[in-house]
């Protein structure tokens, strides 16, 4: 049973990576032709472009990235009907006691930006003055997410070494990039077209398995 528990993993994984890139790909598509100078989207790029700098230039805010990692491995345990306690957080790491652990708990907060859907849920029920302040504060966040997770990615995690790297960064990669899709659809509903990125990314693996026949 253990045999066929590592096999299923790996040949999930093998399936995971293409589409995670065509996925990508199909994404960076769908961002350069969005009206970037309309709109809220000149706000959220702007909260974005300033968290990259403070993220490259200033000291990063770690302390947030690892109270907000852990709240959202207690989340997922929670919402899967379990329980947390005993919360440490500090720079240089942090831990929540659960007594659920899975895929979702252990991953969820890679792909899931708990201070983002925060803002967003707030930009959904603002005024419309309040929005383009809003709007920033969700690119500030989307950007603190992505950046952060990239660093931590960079170091050992004990979380991703049990679920498999194989396995966990196309999910990662993959259930970010559809998150960040969803963001721009709630900021920019009309040309944040997400039929077009479901079917770019599938029309892209519809080449890539075309190709690998051809080559095989």
């Amino acid at each position: 049973m253990a045999l066929f528990g590592l096999a299923l993993r790996f040949f999930s994984a093998l399936a995971l990576w293409p589409l995670a890139v065509a996925l990508a790909v199909s994404f960076g598509r769908l961002v350069v032709h969005l009206p970037w100078t309309s709109g809220q989207l000149p706000w959220f790029a702007g909260g974005f472009a300033v968290y990259l700098a403070v993220h490259a230039l200033l000291r990063k805010p770690l302390f947030l990235y690892v109270m907000g990692h852990e709240l959202t491995h207690a989340l997922a345990a929670v919402l899967q009907g379990g329980s947390a306690d005993d919360l440490h957080v500090s720079t240089k790491g942090g831990k929540v006691m659960v007594n659920r652990s899975n895929l979702l708990v252990n991953l969820a907060p890679y792909f899931f930006p708990l201070y983002t859907v925060a803002a967003c849920a707030v930009w959904a029920v603002a005024a419309a003055a309040f929005r383009p302040a809003l709007s920033a504060l969700v690119g500030f966040t989307l950007a603190f997410h992505l950046a952060l997770t990239a660093h931590s990615l960079r170091q050992h995690q004990s979380d991703i070494a049990e679920v498999g790297w194989f396995l966990a960064l196309p999910l990662i990669l993959s259930l970010n990039v559809l998150i960040a899709a969803l963001v721009l659809r709630l900021l920019c509903p009309g040309p944040t077209d997400l039929g077009a990125l479901l079917s770019g990314t599938f029309s892209d693996l519809a080449s890539f398995a075309h190709w690998l026949r051809a080559t095989l």
